[in-house]
């Protein structure tokens, strides 16, 4: 394990100071703002490391997990993303294989968020490739899912999930929607995404807060310090689906403004929450009763703040800053031999988290975070 002192003291003396100055929350576009002049990342180191921690992950056994359910899949995100984008053949033919194994089909329960992630990884290879295989099972299950539509409520008592009645459900599901709305031309996708994700942002999202309960069983929990319960890695992926939900969505859809303003609301809370050891804690209101950092909630997070200054949408004077703080801290939990350690096991709140603690999900989080810090490096 890496030492955490000289890299944490260094880059909290240069920065903290402006952390500290008011937000501006406008909505107006940022992109004549540069962020890459001035923001100290090495490419070489940050390529770097990617690859460290990609290697090491990518040939282990996944034991008892599907490749395509959700703790496999949002691996893959990441995983396939910097494949494509640094063209590495090997990983290509790795996560090719593995897609390969499950003949390009979603995982078996047809409404559950968690069995459609694996959707992200066949589109973005479609795209690549123009296979049309890698989109039938994609296909299959949406056009599915239109057709029979759940007028379910969101209490989370039910055990069917056949809406997105949990906030991980929004990394896991409705990326894949707009994606296939924006191949196939056809906005019926997109207009399910939309009314979707927007029926669980009402009963979900904390509109004095800005951040996701888990779901329903969370609304009246408090944390030791009275604060509401509100789980880094659950909001993670609310975060970074945003920022692939966006990715993907066109610039004149009428719904992107609330998307946009989400995000927006989610990134300012974020920095206002960060601990002064530079990575968020399991629990965002009580990082004292969960002191350790945690990995994949933070990188999800460091994702789309760097995700939100490069596409403009947030200012690089008030947010890099905080980027600049808390990329070496995660890379800080990176262990020599490229294990990710301080991710926070499979749960649905607050847990303590250790140094050897790693997941598949915290490597993808890790990936798409450091793909966003390559675009600021020199």
């Amino acid at each position: 394990m890496k030492n955490w002192g000289s890299t944490v003291l260094l880059f909290t003396v240069l920065f903290a100071g402006s952390c500290s100055r008011s937000p501006d929350r406008s909505t107006s576009p940022l992109k004549d703002r540069s962020s890459r002049a001035s923001s100290g990342f090495k490419k070489d180191e940050v390529m770097e490391v990617m690859k460290k921690v990609a290697y090491w992950q990518i040939d282990r056994d996944y034991g008892r997990w599907p490749i395509n359910f959700w703790i496999v899949g949002s691996m893959f995100v990441g995983m396939t993303e910097y494949a494509i984008r640094t063209n590495d053949d090997y990983l290509l033919n790795a996560v090719k294989k593995h897609c390969e194994s499950v003949d390009w089909k979603m995982g078996k329960v047809i409404y559950h968020a968690d069995y459609h992630t694996i959707g992200q990884t066949y589109l973005m290879l479609y795209e690549r490739e123009k296979d049309p295989v890698m989109l039938s099972g994609v296909k299959e299950r949406l056009d599915f899912i239109l057709a029979h539509r759940s007028d379910a409520s969101l209490h989370f008592a039910s055990e069917n999930r056949t809406r997105w009645d949990w906030c991980d459900a929004l990394f896991m599901s409705p990326p894949v929607w707009a994606h296939f709305s924006k191949i196939t031309g056809d906005p019926k996708y997109l207009e399910f995404m939309n009314e979707e994700y927007l029926f669980t942002t009402d009963y979900l999202y904390d509109p004095e807060e800005h951040l996701y309960y888990r779901d329903d069983r969370y609304f009246e929990k408090r944390e030791a310090n009275g604060r509401k319960v509100f789980w880094s890695r659950g909001n993670g992926w609310v975060f970074a689906g945003l920022c692939r939900i966006l990715n993907q969505m066109p610039q004149d859809s009428p719904n992107r403004a609330r998307y946009e303003q989400i995000f927006k609301e989610m990134a300012y809370q974020l920095v206002a929450v960060l601990p002064e050891d530079n990575l968020w804690h399991s629990s965002l209101l009580d990082p004292v009763s969960y002191p350790s950092v945690e990995a994949s909630g933070s990188g999800f997070y460091l994702y789309g703040l760097a995700w939100g200054v490069n596409q403009g949408l947030l200012d690089p004077e008030y947010f890099m800053p905080t980027i600049q703080r808390v990329w070496p801290a995660l890379v800080a939990c990176v262990h020599e031999d490229g294990k990710l350690g301080y991710v926070q096991a499979i749960g649905a709140d607050p847990r303590h988290v250790g140094a050897n603690d790693s997941g598949l999900y915290g490597v993808g989080a890790f990936l798409l975070a450091g793909l966003e810090i390559e675009k600021m490096s020199n």
